[in-house]
């Protein structure tokens, strides 16, 4: 609804100000002489400062048949050099101001994607997914709905940056964002932290305790870059609280100490031949305000 008054509003209020124009041109005119053409020029810039390009270009033609009618109101005939004069500098306006404005538009939404979203891999940063973190806990404590975050953390990565270069490290991690945004996105959010790290918060329906083997599953595809087959794992920690018992920094410190759990059991089970962890942290194993998880 909002947006349709808004769309409205957009192409009605410069219309009105052409028929303003035309009435109060004549008194303009006698005042200024040609110089009140400028206030079409202020029309057309105010089109294209709310709506761009296209609409600038439009009202800088409509600007046309409005001149006409004030030149021909005041005088009874037109004067044809004053009239292309004003008529063309009026469509200048508008084109300039349009894509000025256009080109300002395209340049904002650019630095506000780039303030939000990690520059390599398109998801969203460590300071947006730790806002998103934020609403989801101050949600929390209002309903008692429960938290899962998800820490993870990709195994033999640092391998692949060593033999084949940082640059087929960085494709790894685009291709595994990807994935992690094609699998995780409908269910969530998922950031990367930095590095080869990233984060994921369930806002759907998901058990837990599933949570781990969904996203090993999703990173274990071997990836083909170069004509190199690759392929890393994951180490995925899971914590499941609510707002009520943590905050957003203790969700995620408990999401990093069970993956970091998780990789201590691996390398015990390696040495005893046993079963990894699945990455479940109870929600008593929480690190308490100002503790940190083991690095």
């Amino acid at each position: 609804m909002r947006d349709g008054i808004h769309g409205v509003a957009r192409h009605v209020l410069p219309l009105l100000a052409w028929g303003a124009y035309i009435v109060v041109f004549p008194s303009l005119y006698l005042t200024f002489g040609v110089a009140a053409t400028a206030l079409a020029y202020l029309i057309v810039a105010g089109a294209a400062s709310v709506n761009g390009a296209k609409i600038g270009l439009l009202h800088g033609l409509l600007s046309l048949p409005a001149i006409v009618t004030g030149f021909y109101r005041v005088n009874g005939v037109i004067d044809v050099p004053d009239l292309f004069t004003a008529g063309a500098v009026s469509v200048t306006v508008g084109m300039l101001m349009g894509a000025l404005v256009g080109h300002l538009h395209d340049l904002r939404e650019t630095l506000s994607h780039q303030a939000r979203t990690d520059a390599l891999t398109g998801l969203v940063n460590r300071t947006t997914f730790a806002h998103r973190l934020a609403q989801i806990v101050d949600r929390s404590r209002r309903t008692g709905e429960a938290i899962t975050v998800a820490y993870i953390d990709l195994d033999r990565f640092k391998p692949i940056n060593d033999q084949y270069g940082h640059h087929v490290g960085d494709e790894v991690l685009r291709q595994l964002s990807g994935r992690l945004q094609e699998k995780l996105g409908p269910l969530g959010t998922v950031g990367r932290l930095g590095g080869d790290e990233f984060v994921f918060l369930l806002e759907q329906q998901l058990s837990g305790h599933h949570l781990p083997e969904l996203i090993t599953h999703t990173l274990s595809a071997p990836l083909s870059i170069e004509g190199q087959l690759l392929s890393v794992g994951a180490s995925v920690g899971v914590y499941t609280g609510t707002g009520a018992a943590t905050d957003a920094p203790g969700l995620m410190r408990a999401a990093d100490a069970a993956m970091y759990a998780v990789k201590a059991a691996r390398r015990d089970a390696r040495a005893v031949d046993g079963a990894p962890s699945n990455g479940q942290a109870p929600a008593d194993d929480a690190p308490g305000e100002g503790e940190q998880a083991p690095h």
